[in-house]
């Protein structure tokens, strides 16, 4: 029994583990994402580096997945 419960713990924290390794990368650069942008429309994934190069180098104010206008 105790070698039952031992191997349910060590399986749950070796997913634990391989969850908190994921990162989700930016849909524009490809980068792992540490600091994201959200619009109203609530979209994620576009890292802030690209969300502030498209409104400010190429005046794009659309969200780069549903196009919405934001402002």
């Amino acid at each position: 029994k105790d070698n039952k419960l031992k191997h349910s713990l060590d399986s749950l924290k070796k997913k634990e583990t391989e969850d908190s390794d994921e990162t989700e990368d930016c849909l524009l650069c490809c980068e792992p994402i540490k600091y994201s942008s959200i619009g109203i429309c609530n979209h994620r994934g576009v890292c802030a580096m690209c969300s502030l190069r498209s409104r400010e180098l190429y005046k794009d104010k659309e969200c780069p997945l549903c196009k919405k206008t934001l402002d």
